[in-house]
C-alpha cells in the first residue's frame, strides 16, 4: 500500500488508468460500428489483423531498440502520436481513418508496454513490486468492467462520442507522464549484448526443450485456446448483430462488463492470497473446462440468459488461464532465457490470434455463429484432454 504514497507511481498509475479508459471506448467502439456499417466478419478480421500484427513485426525488436532509451520520454511521445492520430480520426471520420487509428495505436503501444514495464521497477521500491503490479491489474479490470457498457452508451448519443474522449485522454496521459521525475525514468546502457530476432528464437526454443519442456507445453496449449479466444472476439459481435439487433449496442456492453466482472471475481481472491494455487499448470489445463461450458452454451440455446451467464464462466475461466500461465513463465522459464522467451510468447500468442482472425472472417461468412460456437466447445474439450498426461511434468 505504501507504493502510493510514492508520487511518481501514484501518477504512472493515473496515466496506465486514463489511458486504459480511453483505448477501451475506442476499440469497442470500433468494432461495433465496423459491423454495423458492413455487417461483414471478413472486413472486420481486417481490423483485427491491424491490432494484431505490429506486435508480430515488433514485439522482439521494441525491447532491443529502446534499450538505454529514456522511457518517460518514449512514453510521452507515444502518447501524443497517438492522440493526434486520434485528432485526425475525429476531423475524417470513416472507416479508413478508423482502420489507419488500429494501425498506429497497436504499434505505439508495443513501445508504450516496454518502456512502461523497464520504468516500473526504477519508480517502486522491489518490495512494493508485487503490490504494485496487482494493483496494475486490478484497475485494468475494473476499467475493463465499465468501458463496454459506457463505449455502447456513447455510441448510441454519437458515433464520434468515444473517440472524442480517447482523444481527451490521450493528452491527459501524456500529462501524467509529463510529471514523473526524470530522474528515476533515465535508464542506464546495459551491458547485454544484443540478440538478433531469430536467434533469439532459436536460443529460446532450444533452452526449453532441454530444460523447461512443461513450458512449451503451456505455451503451445494456452496458443490452442488463444486461437480460439481471438476469433470469439468477433463471433460475439455477429452473434449479438444476428439475434439481438434491437439491443446491439446494449447488449453488447452488458456482456462485455460481466466478463470482467466474471474475471474480478475469481482474480480478487487469488490477488490477496485468499485462494492459493500450487500447481498453476494444472490449473491452466482445467480451468478450460470453463472456456468449454462457454463455447457450448452459446452453441445450444439463444437468450439473453445465456449470452450473460456464459460471459461471467467466459470471465472466470479467462482470469484463472492468463495469470496462471504467466506464473508458469516465471516459475519454470531458466533465468538466462527469460527476456527471448518472453518475446516468443508475444510473438507466437500474437500469431495464433491473427491465423484466429482470418479464420473466424472466414467462418463467419459461410457458417452459422451458433455452429460455430459449439463446434469450439468440442475441440476445447478435445485439446484439455490431449494435454491432460502432460501436468505429470509438473513439480
Amino acid at each position: 500500500m505504501t507504493a502510493l504514497k510514492n508520487s511518481n507511481f501514484s501518477v504512472y498509475l493515473l496515466a496506465t488508468v486514463i489511458t486504459a479508459f480511453g483505448s477501451l471506448l475506442s476499440s469497442i467502439a470500433i468494432l461495433l460500428l465496423v459491423y454495423q456499417w458492413t455487417t461483414s466478419g471478413l472486413i472486420l478480421s481486417f481490423f483485427e489483423l491491424a491490432s494484431v500484427s505490429p506486435p508480430i513485426a515488433l514485439g522482439m525488436l521494441a525491447g532491443q531498440y529502446l534499450q538505454g532509451k529514456d522511457s518517460r520520454k518514449v512514453w510521452l511521445t507515444m502518447a501524443l502520436i497517438s492522440g493526434f492520430f486520434e485528432l485526425f480520426v475525429v476531423l475524417f471520420f470513416n472507416i479508413y481513418s478508423l482502420f489507419l487509428l488500429n494501425l498506429v495505436v497497436s504499434t505505439n503501444s508495443i513501445f508504450v508496454m516496454v518502456s512502461k514495464g523497464a520504468l516500473l521497477p526504477k519508480i517502486v521500491k522491489p518490495e512494493e513490486l508485487g503490490w504494485a503490479n496487482n494493483t496494475i491489474f486490478l484497475s485494468y479490470l475494473v476499467i475493463g468492467a465499465i468501458s463496454p457498457f459506457i463505449a455502447a452508451y456513447f455510441l448510441s448519443l454519437s458515433p464520434l462520442f468515444p473517440f472524442l474522449v480517447d482523444l481527451a485522454t490521450y493528452f491527459l496521459e501524456a500529462l501524467a507522464v509529463y510529471f514523473i521525475s526524470a530522474p528515476a525514468a533515465i535508464e542506464e546502457k546495459g551491458e547485454e549484448k544484443k540478440q538478433g530476432f531469430l536467434s533469439g528464437l532459436r536460443g529460446s526454443f532450444s533452452a526449453l526443450r532441454r530444460d523447461a519442456k512443461i513450458v512449451l507445453y503451456a505455451l503451445l496449449f494456452a496458443n490452442m485456446l488463444m486461437f480460439l479466444g481471438g476469433a470469439n472476439k468477433l463471433l460475439i459481435v455477429g452473434y449479438i448483430h444476428s439475434y439481438f439487433p434491437a439491443h446491439y449496442y446494449l447488449y453488447y456492453g452488458l456482456r462485455a462488463t460481466l466478463v470482467a466482472v466474471g474475471m474480478m471475481a475469481i482474480m480478487i481472491p487469488i490477488t490477496f492470497k485468499k485462494i492459493k494455487i500450487d500447481k498453476p499448470y494444472s490449473m491452466v489445463l482445467y480451468s478450460s473446462i470453463f472456456l468449454a461450458s462457454f463455447y457450448l452454451m452459446m452453441g445450444i440455446l439463444v437468450n439473453s440468459l445465456i449470452l450473460f451467464s456464459s460471459a461471467v464462466i467466459l470471465g472466470i475461466g479467462d482470469g484463472l488461464i492468463s495469470p496462471q500461465f504467466q506464473a508458469i513463465l516465471m516459475e519454470y522459464t531458466p533465468p538466462k532465457i527469460l527476456k527471448p522467451t518472453l518475446g516468443l510468447t508475444t510473438t507466437v500468442t500474437k500469431s495464433a490470434q491473427l491465423i484466429s482472425i482470418i479464420t473466424a472472417g472466414v467462418l463467419m461468412t459461410f457458417v452459422d455463429t451458433k455452429t460455430i460456437f459449439f463446434a469450439f466447445g468440442i475441440i476445447v474439450i478435445f485439446i484439455f484432454l490431449f494435454f491432460l498426461p502432460t501436468k505429470k511434468l509438473e513439480k
